[in-house]
This record gives structure tokens, C-alpha cells and sequence, in this order.
């Protein structure tokens, strides 16, 4: 009998884990033709993902990710599927259910940083919340019989922070396997609200805290006092965080000069990365980072953080900043927006850094922690 794996691929229709969850699936339907694999997905995503192979097939899971029915419901389900293995996507697991499973832990960010939203009533929801993620965090990590994470850093991250548990991670239950990109097949289209002449730095992901927006921002104002052509662009769903960074750019006078582009698509994604004149990604606390990749691939230079796994991700690619300084960030931006000869180099050296990553190569590591943990 075939062994059976249970793949919670819930988070699907996420931005930055979706892409991973994405290409896991397609890569292992072309690498492992004799495992049996159920795919759990929300009604929602069906259509971003339809088997192909004989041995892949999808569970409707309509349990959000980091919800009552997660926890109360999907440990039903998982038990009735009778699996050998499951892998969750993202450390959001029940804490009720005991089979062998794995995890994949793509950052720390939510113990280091407080997304609470609001005042009052929701202010202590979003804290209630932000505690249950933790208690969550903890038990699958003890729980799991492996943990992946997309990088080093933050599989050195894990040992460090809980090496004073009563029981420790061992070092061999955490393997780090980078992740990649391939945004160059999609077919640019032209956003109706740009003007194709129009110089702009482009940011693309959500506005939680360690993104560290704001401080953007504050550097941006900056750099528009001798820059009166430059426009910022922010790609992200409009949320509480949104809002809260659209007065502080009123507040500094950035009306006019930063657009918040609410949720593109990938096509018009694409023309942006391929006609803004750097990428900015002054992030805080980040899994992997994407987005700075996919501006490798369209030629685009990318100015980075120094914080977290960026430097790991990036190498020599990309011109690296304070985060915290805007003074900085602002002064790295003129740098790359007026030095010709650093953007050649760091456009060549961005090509090469995205070659050396590869989605294949993530499935065949990931596919070994699966067969070692199954024997």
C-alpha cells in the first residue's frame, strides 16, 4: 500500500506563502508519482491549483488558518484521511491532533511583533489572538516530528530562543530549505493608473508593523525634498495598517507622491517590477523576502534591510540599509536611484542570485524530510 501524505495547503491564496505553497505542490506532482497525496484546500483556492497527476488528490478544508473550527474540526478530518505524514504549510496547526507531522516555520515574526489592530473591544481580540499564536507556535514546534524553515537564520533563531525549554529543539529536527522565484513567466500589462513615464521606487507585500512602512515613509519625505519627480509605490491589500500609513503620509506631506495601490495582480505586478527604478525592502523581520527576488528577476535593484534573514537571501545582490534610520534609507535610495554604475552591478549580481535559487531544488530537499521523518 502506498504511504499516504496530507499537504494543508489552506494557505494557498496567501501572498508570499501562497508562492510556496504554489510551486510545492506543482514540483512534487513531477517528482513523487507513488506516495498518496491528499491536498488540503479552502473552496476559495480551488482554482489556483487543479491536480494533474493520478496521486494527488484535494480534500475540501474550509477551516481558516487560525481559527475555532482549525482547531475544534480539522483533527477530525485528518484523523478520518488516515495518514501517514501531514505537513502544514505554516506553523497554524490544531493542538489536538497527535499524529506524525511536520511543520514549516517560516519566521518568528509574530513572537517578535504585535499586529493589534484598533482600540477597545478589538484591541483585546488581537491580543488574545496574538497570545494563542504563540501558545500554537510552541506546541507544534515541541510537537512535530520535523520543522522546516526557508532559511538559516531562522532555524538558528529557533535553537537560540528555546535552547532554555525543558526540552530544547534538537539541532537535527530543523532542516532550512531556501525557496525561489519564478515571476519572469508572467506577461506584463500596464497598470490604467500609471503613467509609463513616470519614475517610482515600487514596495510589494502587506503593511503589518515589521514591515517597517512607516519608517519608508518618514525616508521617502526625505529623499522628495530634492526629488520632486519620484513617486513611491506601495502594493498591498488595504487594511487597518493601510490606513493608519496613508495619514502618516498625509501627515508628511506625501499626498501626491506615494500611491497606495491596494491588491495588484501578478500581470500588472509584473510591468511594475519591470519599470520602477529600485525596489525597496527596509523590512524588519521576514522568512525569506520574495519580492526582492522577483525585482532580481526583472532587473530591477534592490535596496534591502540589514535585519533578519535579508542578508542571507540577497547576498552581494542588493545595497543594504538601516532600517530603523531613515536618514539612511534615504540616502541609500538617492544612491541607486543616480548611480548608474552601482545599478548595472547590482542588476547583474541580482541575475545571478536569483539562478542559484530553484523551486525544484526546495520539492527535492522537502521531499527528503518527508521519506527520512516516514522511516
Amino acid at each position: 500500500m502506498a504511504m499516504r501524505i496530507v499537504i494543508d495547503a489552506r494557505t494557498l491564496g496567501w501572498t508570499g506563502i501562497g508562492r510556496y505553497v504554489h510551486h510545492l505542490l506543482l514540483e512534487l506532482e513531477q517528482l513523487d508519482t507513488a506516495t498518496d497525496y491528499q491536498v488540503l484546500l479552502r473552496d476559495v483556492d480551488r482554482k489556483r491549483w487543479q491536480p494533474t497527476a493520478a496521486n494527488f488528490t484535494v480534500v475540501p478544508a474550509n477551516m481558516e488558518p487560525y481559527s475555532v473550527d482549525e482547531q475544534t474540526k480539522l483533527p477530525a478530518l485528518l484523523r478520518s484521511l488516515e495518514p501517514d505524514l501531514v505537513h502544514f504549510l505554516n506553523f497554524t496547526a490544531p493542538l489536538f491532533y497527535s499524529q506524525p507531522y511536520i511543520v514549516t516555520v517560516h519566521d518568528l515574526t509574530l513572537v517578535h511583533f504585535k499586529n493589534v489592530r484598533g482600540a477597545g473591544l478589538k484591541k483585546l481580540v488581537y491580543e488574545a489572538k496574538y497570545w494563542a499564536g504563540r501558545l500554537v507556535l510552541r506546541h507544534v514546534l515541541q510537537a512535530s516530528r520535523h520543522i522546516i524553515t526557508d532559511v538559516e537564520f531562522v532555524r538558528s533563531e529557533l535553537l537560540e530562543r528555546y535552547r532554555h525549554d525543558p526540552f530544547p529543539l534538537p539541532a537535527e529536527k530543523i532542516t532550512a530549505i531556501h525557496l525561489a522565484t519564478d515571476f519572469t513567466h508572467i506577461k506584463p500589462s500596464q497598470p490604467e493608473w500609471i503613467d509609463a513615464k513616470t519614475p517610482f521606487v515600487l514596495y510589494v507585500g502587506n503593511y503589518y508593523p515589521n514591515k517597517n512602512i512607516g519608517k519608508l515613509l518618514e525616508a521617502f519625505a526625505v529623499l522628495a525634498e530634492n526629488d520632486t519627480k519620484t513617486k513611491l509605490i506601495l502594493c498591498g491589500k488595504a487594511d487597518y495598517f493601510q490606513q493608519e500609513l496613508q495619514k502618516q503620509a498625509a501627515a508628511l506631506g506625501l499626498e501626491k507622491r506615494v500611491v497606495f495601490a491596494g491588491f495588484v495582480p501578478d500581470e500588472a505586478l509584473g510591468w511594475l517590477y519591470d519599470h520602477a527604478k529600485l525596489y525597496a525592502f527596509v523590512s524588519l523581520s521576514e522568512g525569506f523576502g520574495i519580492p526582492g527576488l522577483e525585482a532580481m528577476a526583472a532587473g530591477t535593484p534592490v535596496l534591502s534591510s540589514l535585519a533578519s534573514c535579508l542578508p542571507e537571501v540577497y547576498g552581494d545582490a542588493a545595497l543594504y540599509c538601516d532600517p530603523d534610520n531613515a536618514a539612511d534609507i534615504a540616502k541609500q535610495m538617492k544612491l541607486l536611484l543616480e548611480d548608474d554604475k552601482l545599478r548595472k552591478q547590482l542588476i547583474a549580481r541580482g541575475k545571478t542570485q536569483v539562478a542559484s535559487y530553484s523551486w525544484r531544488r526546495m520539492a527535492e530537499q522537502t521531499l527528503e524530510v518527508y521519506r527520512n521523518t516516514l522511516r
